[in-house]
């Protein structure tokens, strides 16, 4: 199935470059994964934002709620299970300062 095309965004590409990487972040150890898989449990893996049940692999993503460049904490009540989509959205909309949910 072909892609929806993507448009160059300036903003976007040096927002790309300047964020560190998801090991970097924090996202690559043993105690994320085991937070991320009782938070996975605790929320049912369905999405907090649209209720979809996210069942396949990397479908359900373990969310901050409040980002943890502002908040570094990975205390479980803290965290969210949302799907790829609106994971991707809600990250986009932080990293642009856009304040819709």
């Amino acid at each position: 199935m072909p892609r929806r095309m993507e448009f160059f965004s300036p903003k976007r590409a040096r927002m790309r470059e300047a964020r560190p990487n998801a090991y970097q972040r924090g996202y690559g150890g043993k105690a994320w994964a085991e937070v991320r898989k009782r938070v996975l449990v605790r929320d049912n893996f369905q999405c907090r934002h649209c209720g979809r049940v996210c069942g396949g692999k990397g479908e359900a993503h373990v969310d901050h709620i409040v980002p943890k460049r502002l908040r570094d904490s990975d205390d479980e009540a803290g965290l969210q299970v949302l799907c790829a989509k609106c994971h991707a959205r809600k990250t986009r909309d932080e990293l642009e300062g856009s304040s819709e949910p």
